[in-house]
């Protein structure tokens, strides 16, 4: 069974093993009409880890409603798979306004399934 890798909690080692299959997700604080986002870069291994999507969860939904403000305020989950063993380096951006606020950079090591 596939093990699913919490990725804010190895941000300080910078580096992380796995199994082939396992997933990895990434949450982090987004809120569009403010200037927050999320994003990846696969600096390398990209034929190792793949991209799956990403999921929101709004803190506020009751708010989300035409003419209102404020209300897209959300945790956006980044979802990958460790897809065969080899190495990955993932590289984690927080922007504010378009502007690189905060990076972490993650080695991945992915070992065969058992």
């Amino acid at each position: 069974m596939a093990t699913i890798w919490r990725l804010n909690e190895y941000l300080q080692a910078a580096s992380l093993r796995v199994a082939a299959g396992d997933e990895l997700q990434y949450a982090g604080y987004v809120h569009g009409s403010v200037g927050n986002d999320i994003a990846y870069e696969i600096l390398s291994g990209g034929e190792n880890l793949a991209y799956l999507g990403e999921n929101i969860a709004y803190h506020n939904p009751e708010n989300m409603k035409e003419g209102w403000t404020g209300g897209d305020a959300a945790t956006a989950t980044l979802n990958f798979r460790a897809l065969q063993a080899g190495e990955a380096r993932l590289r984690l951006l927080h922007h504010f306004r378009g502007e690189v606020e905060e990076q972490h950079e993650l080695i991945i090591s992915i070992l065969r399934a058992e």
